[in-house]
Formats: structure tokens, C-alpha cells, sequence
């Protein structure tokens, strides 16, 4: 035990500290299901997402920023509120402000945050795209969230569980949130990865924030806990549903992905195609992807949950207390890529117009109290 009590603290030790924040920016915490209005659709492959889980995220004003790749030497993209692209940032490089495949954290009131996992490093940009600070933060983390203009909410790899923390983007400086003891933690991440029908899955936390503080959320059994600025947990939501199953349109296209892969020893047979369609099948499902992006906070304080519904998708929408109502989302292939910011959701669909050249479009909504 002495010795277990020595390595974590050793690990807060290393974390450089940070003041922790008092409460995040939003409304008050709204009882109410909105409602969503269908602002645009983006039409220009230059202005859409690369793939139906790229990395893109929503700004206070509905601006939408884009990781994209435009053979112009430059990986991210600015969209206005119209979906036209106003300016290109993000130099391919290794100094200050430039990146090689750098992931986008955040967009927060005033800030674009770039997350250089390569590099440990934070960069951040004014909403014009210019360059405003670039820190290093000395030690691998994962950014997910803006909490304000200045600290992005990430998971700090340890083990046998990443950890929440709050990392600094004006000094590189990082605070680890909760002890690597942590009960909610430990029941459901400290198994970092298993196997789900020959297919191995990774069990990281989703991380997302509510008006008291920060939320880590499992989503293979649908908790959602909600932990203040202390670390300390407040409480539990939880969803009893059914177990997620893929739509038979998903599974024809996982098994299309996988086939070369399976066939890689010889050719399959019917049968030994039959039996791969039937594993995919039965393999467990999550309730709402973990991928790369944050749950959502709106301008009302209310929490959003973005994921799979046959081959739509779906919005789960809570306050701090409880279970608001579901929204389904006219959202074809949705994979997972989305964003919520104040008043804005956009979600990456696969195209309407079968002509369409992309992979995926942008399909941006007002959200209505």
C-alpha cells in the first residue's frame, strides 16, 4: 500500500499546478427538451468533413473549424456561420503553430486550441487563425474540451486508467483531477481494452463538461458521472436501455471493410462470409461512441449525447439531475463525428446527393429553448 500511495504521489507531484476553475460559462441548467432547426448543409467538398468521424468542432457563433487536409500545406480551415470557408491556418511543420496531423481540441469563446499530441504541445489560435500562444506541456496528454480560453479539459495516459486533468495553454502546466484511486474510474476504465468478438476495443473515458464542473462518461454501460472542479464525484445518470445492435446497412458496410483483411490467407467461401456478417452482428455495441470528441454543453446548461441510431442518429439530452428526452437526428451514416457549442450542433452525414464527391457533408442546426 506504501508503495502504491508513493506512485501516485509521485504522479500529482509531476503535474505542475493550476488554478481550477470556479465554474464553466453557460446558462442556467434548463429542464426543457429543446428543439433544432436545420441551419445549412454544407454543398463545397472544400467546406465538408474528410470522413463521417473527422475532427472538426463548433464555435460560440457557429462557426465551424475543420480538420482538413487541402494539399495547400496548411491542415485546418475556418468556416463562417454559412458554411463558406473564410480563412486556412495550421502550417504542416514541427516549430511554433505548426503540426503534423496535430487533433483539434477546441473551439472556446475567443480560441481556437490545436492539441500536437507528436510534439506535447498546445497551440493556440485567435478565431481568425492567427497564432497566439504555443506551449509544451512536458508530458503526453489527450485534450478533449475547452473549459475557457485558457485550459482545455484532457486524459492523462497512466495506468492502469487515463485520468482526467486540466491542462494549462498559457504555461503547458497540467493538474491531474482525480486520484488514480478513483472508484467510478476504476470500475469501469481500469480495463483498458477487450476483446469483443475477435475485435479488440479500447475502454477510454469520454469526457465532457456540466455548469458544476467536469463529466467522465462510459459509454459501453451508459453512466454518466458527474465530478465538480474538486474532483469529487456528485452523482450518477444512467440510461437502462436494450444493447445497442447495427442496423443491417452497418453491417454490410463493416463486413465490406473487413473482408480484404479476412481474405488476406485465400479466398472465402459463402459460408465463411456468412459466419463473418454473423460475428459483426452479435458483437457489442456501444451506447454512444467515445472517439475523439467531448459530450456537449449548450447555452441552457443542458448535456448532450450524441450516437448511433440505425443509420441515423440520435441526441440524448440531460440537465444535472436527470434524463431529459431523446431527439432523433436526420443524420445518414453517422459515425460519430459531432459538436455542440452554446446555441449550434453540427453533425458529419454522409451526402444526400448521390453526386456529391466527398465522403461526408456538414449538417449544422439552431438549437431552440
Amino acid at each position: 500500500m506504501r508503495r502504491a500511495g508513493l506512485a501516485v504521489l509521485l504522479l500529482a507531484s509531476a503535474c505542475s499546478r493550476s488554478s481550477l476553475p470556479v465554474s464553466t460559462p453557460s446558462g442556467p441548467s434548463s429542464d426543457r427538451l429543446p428543439g433544432l432547426t436545420l441551419h445549412h448543409v454544407s454543398h463545397d467538398i472544400d467546406a465538408s468533413p474528410s470522413y463521417l468521424d473527422g475532427g472538426f468542432r463548433i464555435g460560440p457563433q457557429g462557426t465551424v473549424v475543420n480538420q482538413y487536409d487541402g494539399g495547400d500545406g496548411k491542415l485546418f480551415s475556418i468556416l463562417d456561420s454559412t458554411g463558406k470557408v473564410v480563412r486556412r491556418f495550421g502550417p504542416i511543420g514541427d516549430g511554433p503553430g505548426e503540426m503534423r496531423g496535430g487533433g483539434l481540441a477546441d473551439v472556446s469563446d475567443s480560441a481556437i486550441i490545436i492539441s500536437d499530441e507528436n510534439h506535447s504541445r498546445l497551440d493556440r489560435f485567435g478565431l481568425d487563425g492567427h497564432l497566439l500562444s504555443s506551449v509544451r506541456t512536458g508530458q503526453p496528454l489527450i485534450a478533449r474540451a475547452a473549459v475557457s480560453d485558457h485550459e482545455v479539459l484532457a486524459l492523462l495516459p497512466t495506468k492502469p486508467a487515463d485520468l482526467p486533468a486540466l491542462a494549462s495553454v498559457t504555461d503547458g502546466s497540467i493538474r491531474q483531477l482525480v486520484p488514480r484511486a478513483d472508484s467510478f474510474i476504476q470500475s469501469s476504465f481500469a480495463t483498458r481494452t477487450f476483446v469483443n468478438g475477435g475485435v479488440t476495443s479500447s475502454k477510454l473515458p469520454a469526457l465532457g463538461r456540466w455548469p458544476g464542473g467536469f463529466i467522465v462518461a462510459d459509454g459501453w454501460e451508459y453512466r454518466l458521472a458527474l465530478y465538480g472542479w474538486d474532483g469529487k464525484l456528485r452523482r450518477v445518470l444512467r440510461r437502462d436501455l436494450p444493447r445497442p445492435r447495427l442496423s443491417a446497412a452497418r453491417i454490410t458496410g463493416v463486413l465490406r471493410e473487413e473482408l480484404p483483411f479476412a481474405s488476406r490467407y485465400g479466398p472465402l467461401s459463402g459460408a465463411d462470409t456468412g459466419r463473418l456478417r454473423a460475428e459483426i452482428a452479435a458483437r457489442r455495441q456501444p451506447f454512444f461512441p467515445h472517439s475523439r470528441l467531448a459530450l456537449g454543453l449548450d447555452a441552457q446548461g443542458r448535456i448532450w449525447v450524441v450516437g448511433i441510431e440505425a443509420d441515423s442518429a440520435f441526441a440524448d439530452i440531460f440537465n444535472q439531475n436527470r434524463f431529459l428526452g431523446r431527439i432523433g437526428l436526420p443524420c445518414p451514416g453517422f459515425s460519430g463525428g459531432w459538436s455542440v457549442h452554446g446555441s449550434w450542433l453540427v453533425l458529419a452525414c454522409a451526402p444526400d446527393d448521390p453526386a456529391f464527391d466527398g465522403n461526408a457533408v456538414f449538417k449544422v442546426f439552431r438549437i431552440t429553448d
